[in-house]
This record gives C-alpha cells, structure tokens and sequence, in this order.
C-alpha cells in the first residue's frame, strides 16, 4: 500500500490517525501529552519535522516560484458555452499531466545536475567577487574619500571662511524696527513707490 503524507506507526490500516482534541482530556495528564505528541509528529514530511533538512515535501519554502502555474486547471478552460465531452477532456488531462511529469522528470534527471554545477560555480564566483574584490575595492574608495574629504573641508574652511565672516559682520550692521501699520484704507497710495 503506498501512503503519502505523515503516518502513525500504532495505529492499523483501518483505524482512524485523528489525535483528540486538546478540550477531550483535562490539562496535563498523560492523555493531553500524548495527543499534543501525536499532533507534533503528524506535522511535517515522513522524514521529520517541518524544519527537518529531510523534509522534501516542501521544496519552495521560500517561495522563489509562485508565478509557475502549470497544472491542467491554470492552463486549460473552457469558457461558458463550450464544453467538451468528458470522456475527451479526462483523457486529454491525462495525457497533459503525464507528458508534462514525464518530460520534466526526463529533463530534471538529465539536465539538473550540470545546470546545478554550473549555477554552484556561478554564484562561487560571484560570492567570490564580491568578497575578494568588490570590497577591497569599496573600501579603498572609501578611504580615499576621507582623506579628499579632509582636503576639500580644509580649502573651503581657508577660502569661504573670511568671506562668510565679512558678510556675517556686514549683515550684522542692519538693523529691523517693527512699525504697526494703521488700520483702515490707506487714501494716498502714490507715495509708495516715491523714494
């Protein structure tokens, strides 16, 4: 009998792997333990836990290729008003999926370990790059930096600084008086622009 999923090995074919609810037995007796235990090594792949490294039911965990949608229902659908008769659709399912299993299994077993080589010895070099290279790199322009930096603040610090105290000491010199305005219309508005 071939069985997928999590199985409970006490438990016989016929009989039922559903654990009691934790409400069924008083808190911290033998039973709740035991049913909490149950539910615990029904998560997750025959092979261990969620987090397992075995746990190859799940192969995306971080979810890299949701936009692959190739199952018969993502590719195929009749729009209303046509309908195929079943005996055809349920063969051409089937040869669908079969063809697509088997082709993929066909490539994967021939193709994925050298494009695996090739993708290990890709990110290799890149991680290398980056580690050898680009950040020695980063940090001599860095370094570099700083020092024109210090250049750079002591020029302006010599050239700018007399001509900001000058204007600072020029602009220092005026004066602003406040003077309420009168309310109510002004009559002679000709002498505004009049110096």
């Amino acid at each position: 009998m071939l069985v997928e999923g999590p199985v409970e090995t006490n438990k016989q074919e016929g009989e039922s792997a559903q654990p009691a609810t934790p409400s069924s037995a008083p808190s911290g007796s033998a039973d709740s333990r035991r049913d909490a235990k149950a539910r615990k090594n029904l998560k997750g792949s025959r092979m261990g836990g969620e987090t397992s490294p075995f746990a190859m039911d799940n192969r995306d965990p971080n979810n890299l290729n949701p936009h692959i949608q190739i199952l018969w229902d993502d590719i195929i659908g009749e729009p209303e008003g046509l309908r195929t008769p079943d005996g055809c659709w349920n063969c051409s399912q089937t040869c669908y999926d079969g063809t697509r299993r088997c082709c993929y299994v066909f490539l994967v077993v021939l193709l994925a370990p050298f494009v695996a080589f090739c993708n290990g010895c890709q990110f290799a070099c890149l991680a290398f790059n980056q580690v050898w290279c680009v950040g020695p790199c980063l940090r001599c322009v860095k370094i570099n930096y700083a020092t024109l930096k210090k250049f750079w603040e002591a020029c302006l610090y010599a050239m700018c600084s007399p001509v900001a105290e000058v204007c600072g000491m020029y602009f220092s010199k005026i004066h602003v008086r406040y003077q309420r305005v009168p309310d109510g219309n002004v009559v002679d508005s000709d002498g505004y622009f009049n110096v």
